[in-house]
């Protein structure tokens, strides 16, 4: 029985200082990585001198400071994206202004286009659908001065709405259009009221005139 108890220690005992003496070596062998590579900074690495990283690719070592890292142990910043180009600006609008004469659109005192003023309309009509975007368009009637001052602003509006209902029903969009009369109160040109009635009417011929103004893009 004390045999086989003394042969439980002997074994023992081995076994002890087996396992001290592979501690011992595993410390040694720590310790040589630590203290090899980089000038003694800390950082463990294998046997080739290549940092040794845990499994989130940090160097084992035993400081954080960025200034005692190893420059493959600093971590590199992310590269910052490059900008978007900037958006092609949008064209600006331009603003056209047309003129055409009553006595081009309407008979003597009357809000009904003509055949010719049909046609004249339908050129500008073309001039509109070949821009690349239209806005808006605006439709202004205007009379010279002479009768009175009311019936001249009612024969404005009444030429002015007819050009409008006429754009419509050539396809120009009804909600960009807006037609307005102004009357007498817009001319373009004074005449002298000492003229004969034949030679006055004839003088103040470019204020009984229809414009019709084009907001878009071309």
């Amino acid at each position: 029985m004390m045999q086989k108890n003394n042969e439980q220690a002997r074994r023992f005992g081995l076994g002890t200082m087996c396992s001290g003496l592979v501690m011992a070596g595993m410390l040694a062998v720590s310790g040589a990585a630590f203290s090899a590579g980089h000038g003694g900074e800390g950082f463990l690495t294998d046997t080739r001198g290549n940092e040794v990283r845990s499994g989130f690719g940090h160097c084992w070592g035993v400081t954080w400071e960025t200034d005692t890292k190893p420059e493959a142990c600093i971590d590199q910043p992310e590269p910052e994206p490059e900008p978007e180009p900037e958006p092609e600006p949008e064209p600006e609008p331009e603003l056209e202004q047309i003129s055409i004469d009553s006595e081009a659109l309407f008979g003597f005192d009357s809000a009904e286009i003509t055949p010719g003023g049909r046609a004249n309309l339908r050129t500008v009509i073309e001039r509109i659908n070949a821009m690349e975007r239209v806005d808006s368009v605006e439709v202004r009637g205007h009379t010279d001065r002479i009768g009175s001052a009311e019936y001249n602003q009612d024969l404005s509006e009444r030429r002015a709405a007819s050009v409008r209902d006429f754009m419509i029903d050539q396809g120009v969009d009804e909600n960009i259009i807006d037609s307005r009369g102004y009357g007498e109160d817009r001319p373009v040109k004074e005449c002298d009221d000492d003229l004969a009635r034949d030679e006055l009417i004839e003088c103040l011929a470019p204020n009984r005139r229809v414009e019709i103004h084009v907001e878009g893009v071309r």
